[in-house]
């Protein structure tokens, strides 16, 4: 994969792209897990569809909302060793908060993978919060 590929797929990250971890309640005992996940979502079809090619990842359609919604796509990128390895990929190209939630999602993945199922550390908690906030709508805290 060339360099311009890169930056052509992280230009869209910054403007259509989410770093997130989605967080997930399962069966009746209530245990929560955490997924992270790189999320890019848009209505032009041709654009995400040039981004599972040079980065891999599952391309979806949203249903329409109403009549006045546009048809819009989004590509998901899931996995542990996935999102590392296409976040190192972009990573040189992304600025300001996506670069800082780049950094926390690699952080939380490369935890996961040492730590396997154990519970979550106080760290990796701090990263699931730290996310949030930053991707948080409105105003936000300034990223240092």
């Amino acid at each position: 994969m060339g360099e311009h590929n890169l930056q052509i797929i992280a230009g869209i990250t910054l403007g259509e792209g989410s770093f997130h971890i989605q967080k997930h309640i399962q069966n009746k005992a209530k245990d929560i897990t955490y997924q992270p996940c790189i999320s890019i979502s848009n209505t032009e079809k041709e654009i995400l569809e040039f981004c599972p090619k040079e980065i891999g990842g599952a391309l979806f359609t949203n249903r329409l909302k109403t009549d006045k919604h546009k048809e819009s796509y989004f590509l998901l990128i899931n996995g542990f060793q996935n999102i590392i390895d296409v976040t190192e990929k972009i990573y040189p190209f992304l600025i300001g908060k996506k670069k800082k939630s780049a950094e926390l999602i690699i952080k939380f993945c490369q935890s996961r993978i040492k730590l396997g199922r154990i519970k979550y550390t106080q760290e990796e908690i701090k990263i699931i919060e730290e996310l949030k906030e930053i991707n948080k709508r409105g105003i936000s805290s300034s990223i240092n």
